[in-house]
């Protein structure tokens, strides 16, 4: 939070912002969070078969499908520029953005693995929580369906967030580091492991924001517009959010000295 609104007020929030958002809009029209609330909020126990529950949570048409291509391929650049701009500030003290090409560049193949490998893994995850909730349905009690579906959706989600707060180095080792991606794997799980704890705590924070925007979103899902966009911003959110916090993670857990910090002081803790 200190880097991204303390120092220089809020702009290099407004920076990251910016180069994430396009992508955000292309995947909020083919995955929107809303989904989920819908499914939480009306909930039936009622769907014919596992395929109809898993497509219910997302926008399906040919089009949607090509905002989701578009979407993966955007979301590699804005990661690889934001991860250059961040680094960058934070060796050199200065935050600025110039040359996109070189942005992008610079962090294309690291930004490719792990937007690739969470991509996979959130289809996997999704994938998962649909056959609980799928298999939960047919208890002949709905109210217990209904908890056991919630309990395991959230213990799944949980899950999730732990093992990324146990990669959350993976990016930066990549970027700073050179390794391969699945060296690279083992070595950020192997740097983290006494702080996972904390990161943990780090991940889970933002995940109350999006149950808030999710709720939000589905109150609103009436006005189309407002939907979306509400769906796009909670994307962008994750993605400076979580790509800034593995970043930094990376100097405080190596004990590099950041010289954004170094001209600013009285900002260290």
């Amino acid at each position: 939070m200190q880097y991204l609104f303390r120092l220089d007020n809020g702009k290099r929030f407004l920076a990251l912002f910016l180069f994430a958002l396009p992508a955000c809009l292309m995947l909020a029209a083919f995955f929107p969070v809303t989904g989920y609330f819908e499914w939480l909020l009306t909930y039936t126990g009622a769907y014919a078969s596992y395929s109809e529950l898993w497509m219910s949570l997302i926008q399906r048409d040919t089009l949607r499908l090509g905002f989701l291509f578009m979407g993966y391929i955007l979301l590699v650049f804005s990661v690889s520029a934001i991860t250059t701009i961040t680094i960058r500030s934070m060796r050199v003290g200065k935050f600025q953005v110039k040359s996109l090409f070189y942005l992008i560049n610079e962090n294309f193949f690291p930004s490719l693995a792990l937007v690739t490998a969470v991509t996979v893994s959130l289809l996997f995850f999704q994938s998962l929580i649909c056959l609980f909730l799928f298999l939960w349905q047919f208890i002949p009690n709905q109210a217990a369906s209904y908890i056991l579906s919630m309990v395991f959706s959230l213990g799944i989600v949980v899950l999730m967030f732990y093992i990324f707060s146990i990669l959350i180095l993976w990016l930066p080792v990549m970027s700073i580091n050179g390794l391969k991606p699945f060296k690279a794997m083992e070595t950020a799980a192997s740097k983290s492991h006494s702080d996972k704890g904390r990161i943990f705590t780090a991940y889970i924070i933002p995940l109350g924001v999006i149950l808030v925007l999710g709720i939000l979103s589905y109150l609103l899902r009436a006005i189309g517009i407002l939907k979306f966009i509400i769906n796009a911003v909670s994307y962008t959110l994750l993605t400076v959010y979580f790509t800034s916090v593995s970043l930094l993670a990376y100097f405080e857990i190596e004990g590099i000295t950041r010289e954004d910090l170094v001209k600013r002081p009285y900002l260290r803790r």
